[in-house]
C-alpha cells in the first residue's frame, strides 16, 4: 500500500482478534492511517468463524482499547453481513458503537435476490425493517460515516443499486454514507 502511495485504508478485518491485533500492529509500525475491526458473525458460517454477541463485544472493546485513535488508527465495528449476524449480534454491535467514541461502522450488503429473501425471512420475526437489505443497527446519531461494500457483477445494475443506497442514506438523514464497489 505504501509503495503505491496509499495513506489511508479501510480494511475489512478478520474473524480472529489475534489477527486484527497483528493488522493494527503492522499498520501502526508503517504509519498508515488504517480503520479496521474484528469481523463478527454468529450464524450460517463455519463454526471456527462464529462468535457469541457477548464475546464479540468484549473482544471488540479490548481491541478498540488497544488501538482506537492510537497514532493514525481507528476502530471499525464490523458485522460481516446480515445473513451471518442475528439480532442479538447486531445489538452487540450497536452497544460497541456507543461504547467506543468515534468508532466507524462497516459491513457488506447482500449480493443477490436469494440472499435478500433469506434476510427478509431471518429478520421478519424480530420486526426489523431491512430497508436497504444491508446489515443494520439502530443508530441514534450518524456513524462517521458508515461504509457499505458491494461486489459488482452486473455493472449497470450495480450502479443503480449504489445510487439507491446513496438516496436511501440521504432520505434517512445519513448523508455521509460511503458506497464502494469492486470486481
Amino acid at each position: 500500500l505504501i509503495a503505491a502511495g496509499t495513506t489511508t485504508a479501510l480494511v475489512f478485518g478478520a474473524h480472529f482478534a489475534s489477527a486484527v491485533d497483528c493488522l493494527f500492529e503492522q499498520a501502526a509500525a508503517s504509519g498508515l492511517r488504517v480503520c479496521s475491526g474484528l469481523v463478527v458473525s454468529d450464524r450460517l458460517l463455519r463454526d471456527e468463524l462464529l462468535i457469541t454477541p457477548e464475546q464479540a463485544h468484549a473482544d471488540g472493546l479490548a481491541l478498540a482499547g488497544r488501538w482506537h485513535r492510537k497514532d493514525r488508527l481507528r476502530y471499525a465495528v464490523t458485522p460481516r453481513f446480515s445473513l451471518s449476524t442475528s439480532v442479538p449480534m447486531l445489538e452487540s454491535c450497536e452497544a460497541l458503537l456507543r461504547d467506543v467514541d468515534g468508532a466507524l461502522f462497516t459491513s457488506h450488503v447482500n449480493e443477490n435476490t436469494a440472499e435478500v429473501e433469506k434476510v427478509r425471512g431471518l429478520f421478519r420475526e424480530s420486526g426489523a425493517e431491512i430497508a436497504c437489505l444491508a446489515t443494520s443497527v439502530a443508530l441514534d446519531e450518524a456513524v462517521s460515516p458508515p461504509v457499505v461494500g458491494r461486489v459488482i457483477g452486473d455493472y449497470e445494475r450495480s450502479v443503480r443499486a449504489a445510487k439507491e443506497a446513496i438516496e436511501l442514506a440521504a432520505a434517512l438523514e445519513c448523508p455521509f454514507v460511503r458506497v464502494f464497489a469492486f470486481e
